[in-house]
């Protein structure tokens, strides 16, 4: 499914009141995965696997709802909120990993361009330093990655039915 040539349907609609709650009752007929859009440009939402007859109580900051937003009220939504809490950790933790790695490719790029032209033996020398710290460096980052798809794989297990799984499986590619 390409998902970027999606086409989004509004199945409901609210104004909140002054303290930026709401309260609305799309009429669902199909389990699935809805967005919660705050906003005028489509880029503040959040994404909620919901059916028909679900009380969902959601809440979140409507700056930066694609990161902040929390719920419950059924299975599914729990599942969702807590792989999507998950997410949100596993990002933090490979972040400072990137950065390194990042920064250590520029750095290298830096330093060789300041190197006389031609001098393998410096550049050489500057490859097997960089290189020893950026393999640990990714060494690193593979534990973290190890331990998140261990997390993935145990979340599919505790239940093979559940929709949430979807998006969890797209998270095993790159481990």
């Amino acid at each position: 499914v390409d998902v970027s040539k999606a086409e989004f349907k509004v199945v409901d609609s609210c104004i909140t009141s002054e303290d930026g709650s709401f309260d609305f009752h799309p009429n669902l007929i199909y389990k699935g995965f809805y967005n919660i859009d705050v906003g005028k440009t489509g880029a503040q939402f959040a994404t909620l696997i919901l059916e028909a007859g679900d009380t969902i109580h959601f809440s979140g900051n409507a700056k930066n709802l694609g990161y902040t937003w929390k719920a419950e009220g059924s299975k599914e939504v729990k599942r969702f909120a807590d792989l999507n809490d998950f997410i949100m950790g596993l990002e933090t933790k490979r972040q400072p990993y990137k950065e390194k790695l990042d920064s250590l490719q520029r750095a290298f790029q830096v330093e060789v361009s300041l190197l006389p032209k031609n001098d393998s033996v410096k550049v050489d020398s500057l490859d097997k330093i960089f290189s020893a710290i950026y393999e640990s460096t990714q060494a690193q980052l593979q534990v973290v990655e190890t331990q998140g798809a261990g997390f993935v794989r145990k979340f599919i297990d505790e239940d093979s039915s559940s929709f949430a799984n979807i998006p969890a499986l797209r998270l095993l590619e790159p481990f």
